[in-house]
């Protein structure tokens, strides 16, 4: 857990945490005041992760808030990839999913990071999720949104050493009331950066998708 990491090896956690996505919106600021436990996943330089690494966070709990926080360091040379998803406990039960993700990419580093969401008709999402990639590193993110009633998710890289480069792909199906909305950003804050960014959706009944690139 990310809570449990913070108290052993700040050295690791505090160069990173509340950096990388600033609590510049009401959301955020209610995560960094609210979170607890969270998830914590560190490579050291020049490891090499050969199976997926997953994480799930479950809401269930009717009338209440999960504040998701998640900090991913890849170091100097690492590879790994990780796979996080929210689910609901329940078909009934109506809850708020707060989440905040900073993934660090470090030099000549190697991270494929799929996210998707399944939560029930009745929740509602929240998600501030930012990514920084260091010279020579590679980002391949992967955003799937299937589930919750409504909601907004803030996707942004910045790539910020020379030769970064960066991939986001999203996949979204709401029907019936759902309506999904994702924010996408890529910054290029060094010369000879790449980017590719695609989005793909159905859309069935009544449902509704948002993009903004």
């Amino acid at each position: 857990p990310l809570s449990v990491a913070r108290e052993r090896h700040p050295e690791l956690v505090e160069p990173h945490l509340g950096r990388v996505v600033a609590a510049d919106d009401v959301f955020t600021r209610w995560n960094e005041d609210s979170w607890d436990g969270g998830a914590f996943v560190w490579i050291p330089r020049g490891v090499r992760v050969e199976d997926p690494i997953l994480l799930t966070a479950v809401t269930d709990a009717a009338g209440t808030a999960l504040h998701r926080r998640v900090l991913i360091v890849l170091e100097e040379g690492a590879e790994a990839e990780v796979w996080e998803q929210y689910l609901s406990g329940s078909d009934a039960s109506e809850t708020l999913f707060n989440t905040v993700v900073e993934l660090v990419v470090g030099q000549n580093a190697r991270l494929r990071y799929v996210c998707g969401q399944d939560l029930n008709e009745k929740s509602w999402i929240f998600g501030a999720q930012r990514a920084e990639v260091a010279r020579d590193g590679s980002l391949d993110w992967v955003v799937v949104g299937f589930g919750g009633a409504n909601g907004r998710v803030r996707t942004e890289t910045l790539l910020a050493g020379e030769g970064a480069s960066g991939k986001v792909t999203g996949a979204y199906a709401p029907h019936g009331r759902q309506h999904v909305d994702f924010d996408t950003t890529q910054e290029h804050g060094a010369p000879n950066t790449t980017s590719d960014l695609a989005f793909r959706g159905i859309l069935a009944d009544r449902s509704s998708a948002v993009w903004r690139g």
